[in-house]
């Protein structure tokens, strides 16, 4: 039997998927090309759920986590109807010095450019009202690749050159 404690798995869920390398968008790491379009600002709020006035990159990350979290409530037998605010807010501060590597006990040598630190929180409200929040911590920097970008491998793995 499902129960509501599971909505922590649900913003953990979306939260570690945010920050993960396979969060792209149009082929570069999303939270880049966030940090690209928001600084100077320090944060972004996304409502996933009120999709009036979104961009495309507002749409995509509304859409992809929103179907997000609905799978994985489905997944743990808890009613869509249960989900009445679900937001990601993400905030960027600056990593100075711009190091690789910073939590690996390998070789650091400083990046070429600036690199920031990003928190992406994810808050969602059950329809009594209770709020469940989970965050994560993860390292980047703006993207600004004209988008999109191109893959040098196919779908296979293999080498398109």
């Amino acid at each position: 039997m499902a129960t509501r404690r599971q909505f922590v798995d649900v913003v953990r869920g979306v939260t570690s998927s945010f920050c993960s390398r396979n969060n792209d968008y149009r082929g570069v790491w999303l939270p880049g090309v966030l940090c690209a379009q928001t600084l100077p600002d320090d944060r972004v709020l996304i409502d996933l759920l009120d999709t009036r006035d979104a961009g495309p990159l507002t749409a995509t990350v509304q859409e992809r986590y929103r179907e997000l979290a609905y799978s994985i409530m489905y997944r743990s037998g808890l009613p869509a109807a249960m989900l009445t605010h679900a937001t990601i807010e993400v905030r960027f501060t600056s990593r100075l010095p711009s190091w690789t590597r910073e939590d690996w006990k390998s070789p650091r040598e400083l990046l070429p450019r600036p690199t920031w630190w990003f928190t992406a929180t994810a808050t969602i409200t059950d329809d009594r009202g209770r709020s469940y929040t989970a965050d994560d911590t993860d390292w980047c920097w703006p993207e600004s690749r004209t988008l999109p970008t191109v893959s040098l491998y196919d779908p296979a793995g293999t080498l398109l050159l």
